[in-house]
């Protein structure tokens, strides 16, 4: 049996007709190259083939695109105007774009604005995180350029203040004034996911934010300077979260605004983080009795809570994620009495 198996000749593979895709129509073609990631298709195409290079140019195949990522575009020398120039006015035709990336990509802002003019009003998902910026509007600037957005990633991103020097900067910084008096009556009811993690900006810019995204249930402020705990309340508002990550807060004493903010929340929160948190075990205690359907509790770092201010969560019946790691917890407690009364 060995010696007919090893002499037995390999089965046939079926030979591949170099027609097959030549058959397939340009729509069809078209379709399948819509799913690499854009603007890249551009270089894939030029290289395997002519007619796919004339395809990725068409009309037919920019009406396909809804997905852009300038991340993977480290062949173009996207810091090279013309290259811009030539990227921009071809994205500018994909007219059913609905989620961008230009992460850490320093589009300056007068840039960004013009790129998204021609494809704002169908955008959902835009991620302009580690950008930097001269205008301390420019979150708002872009929220208004983009009516329909529901998710804006803003992770790291960078407002410098520079100090008035000239007549002209004197002028600009009159008109900046005027049209934060007008920001503060503007009203984005659409985004929902708000990502404002480690960001350096003005505490000002960080209040007309929030105060325009009043529907924003999925905030992502770790890192981030939100002033001090008697104005967090007014920050946040009345709304209902169902994602709050709060890594490094500070509750000693005055637990009253972040007691509201739980309160408002009740059962519509899942998700909670409170990573690396400086907690009385205490007021840990009065903040889960706001809570009653989480799904996911990060308490990594928070060294201030004992074995008995954690037994408040038994009462999390579908908690699926628990995270305990360097919290000075009693090992029976948190094994043979968290975990059984959960389904993690």
């Amino acid at each position: 049996m060995f010696l007919i198996s090893y002499f037995r000749p390999p089965a046939k593979r079926p030979k591949f007709e170099e027609n097959q895709i030549a058959e397939l129509s340009n729509d069809v073609i078209a379709y399948i190259l819509s799913f690499l990631p854009f603007p890249t298709t551009f270089g894939v195409a030029a290289q395997l083939s002519r007619s796919w290079s004339k395809i990725v140019r068409s009309l037919e195949f920019l009406s396909h695109i809804k997905h852009l990522s300038f991340r993977l575009c480290r062949p173009y020398n996207l810091y090279d105007k013309e290259t811009r120039l030539n990227i921009f006015n071809m994205s500018s035709k994909c007219q059913n774009i609905e989620w961008i990336n230009v992460r850490n990509l320093n589009f300056n802002l007068d840039e960004l604005i013009k790129f998204l003019t021609p494809i704002a009003s169908k955008l959902l998902h835009l991620d302009i995180s580690e950008s930097t910026f001269d205008d301390p509007l420019a979150l708002i600037k872009i929220l208004k350029l983009c009516p329909n957005l529901i998710n804006l990633q803003a992770a790291k991103v960078r407002i410098r203040t520079k100090s008035i020097k000239t007549p002209e900067e004197i002028k600009d910084q009159q008109s900046i004034k005027a049209e934060s008096n007008d920001a503060t009556s503007f009203v984005h009811e659409k985004l929902q996911i708000l990502s404002l993690h480690k960001t350096f900006i003005p505490l000002d810019s960080i209040q007309q934010v929030l105060a325009a995204t009043p529907n924003a249930v999925e905030i992502d402020v770790w890192g981030t300077y939100m002033g001090p705990v008697a104005i967090i309340e007014s920050l946040f508002g009345k709304r209902r979260f169902r994602s709050l990550d709060l890594t490094d807060v500070v509750v000693l004493e005055n637990v009253a605004p972040w007691e509201k903010i739980f309160e408002n929340s009740g059962d519509s929160l899942k998700q909670l983080s409170l990573r690396r948190g400086l907690i009385v075990p205490e007021k840990f205690k009065l903040l889960m009795d706001h809570c009653t359907e989480l799904t996911e509790l990060d308490l990594w770092g928070n060294s201030t809570l004992t074995s008995e201010s954690l037994r408040v969560i038994t009462k999390f019946r579908d908690m699926k994620f628990l995270n305990l790691a360097d919290c000075k917890v009693n090992e029976e407690v948190s094994l043979h009495l968290l975990l059984p009364a959960t389904n993690i």
